[in-house]
């Protein structure tokens, strides 16, 4: 391969991995401008591992530590998970607060959003592009055969609403979400090596098997790439997209007919209560993290003001799971707002003015 770019790094191309510290990739490019000399090495945070270098004490931002005194939320050290993910950052730790101001081209530019929210995923590429990372999974492992992948999840992971994250979101993606025909109406390549079916299995609580009939080697590149079951929730649940390999059970429920009295029939009065043709275009919108405050998320950023405004308004996430070397909750900004622009021309304009 002439680029020198690995499988993995293809797969990477346009993510980024947001914790409130910088983008971690745009990996073809830098490595194939690195390789030609024409500029340095590519950056990235580097994710601390071993739990002896883990900081043993707690910060976070002043309006979060506000909210803690009124009542409002747990503190800190209550927020995170027991098998916390430690992020030493490119060059210096951070300071709380600001608001990071970009611009957006309307409800289409979605992808504006989620490529800064785009950390949800189970496993991460590092800066190189050639190495899986750990991320929601704190470690993982292909079986001899090929056929079983195992992801560790970490412990205590919270989503933003403070629900517990655990292997059931990852079945109740799989068998209410991925393999409901009239949500997605065909599977997907990255769950179908060679044109067999796979499947989700849980463990335990913490354990999640991905398990194929067929060697699926390739499913570990898949996992940590920018890709239909590895991107994350973000990414992938967005637009009426239905990939992403989890979602959060515990609320997506109660737009299923499956979990609701009466069926088909009462999921279509209440979805046509609130506007929508049937549950199904309800659900599309409830599970969007773009469109829906009320949506649990597991990425830095919760949707304050929808995308569908003429400013599209995010928040920190209180129960992000990222801390950097210091003991910093991340991330570092209180919120993202996206301005409303006609086309790109405009926002070349605004950047410049």
């Amino acid at each position: 391969m002439k680029s020198g770019l690995s499988f993995l790094a293809r797969l990477a191309l346009g993510t980024t991995l947001v914790v409130g510290l910088a983008p971690a990739l745009d990996v073809a490019a830098q490595s194939s401008l690195g390789q030609s000399g024409l500029v340095g090495q590519p950056e990235g945070i580097t994710i601390i591992t071993d739990p002896a270098q883990w900081p043993k004490s707690f910060n976070e931002a002043p309006k979060l530590a506000e909210l803690v005194k009124q009542g409002k939320l747990p503190a800190v050290k209550d927020r995170l998970p027991e098998d916390l993910m430690v992020v030493k950052p490119v060059r210096e730790i951070g300071k709380y607060g600001g608001t990071w101001r970009r611009g957006f081209t309307g409800p289409g530019d979605d992808e504006n959003g989620n490529r800064i929210n785009a950390s949800d995923r189970p496993l991460l590429v590092d800066h190189t592009g050639t190495k899986p990372n750990p991320s929601l999974a704190k470690s993982w492992k292909m079986s001899d055969d090929g056929k079983i992948f195992t992801l560790n999840l970490r412990r205590g992971l919270r989503w933003s609403d403070g629900a517990p994250m655990t292997a059931n979101d990852f079945v109740f993606w799989f068998e209410d979400l991925y393999s409901n025909k009239d949500i997605l109406p065909q599977g997907i390549p990255d769950m179908t090596p060679q044109g067999k079916p796979g499947r989700i299995v849980k463990v335990d609580d913490y354990t999640v098997n991905f398990v194929f009939d067929v060697p699926f080697y390739l499913f570990e590149d898949l996992m940590a790439g920018d890709t239909l079951i590895g991107g994350g929730q973000a990414v992938r649940q967005s637009n009426k997209r239905t990939h992403g390999a989890y979602s959060p059970a515990h609320y997506l429920k109660q737009f299923l007919p499956k979990y609701i009295p009466g069926g088909v029939d009462a999921a279509n009065a209440a979805a046509k209560a609130e506007g929508f043709d049937n549950w199904v275009v309800r659900l599309h919108f409830k599970k969007d993290w773009t469109l829906n405050p009320a949506l649990p998320v597991l990425g830095p950023w919760r949707t304050t003001q929808p995308i569908n405004n003429a400013i599209w308004v995010m928040e920190r996430n209180p129960f992000y799971w990222v801390v950097d070397t210091a003991g910093n909750q991340l991330p570092y900004m209180d919120r993202v707002t996206m301005t409303l622009a006609e086309n790109l021309e405009v926002l070349n304009l605004r950047a410049m003015a």
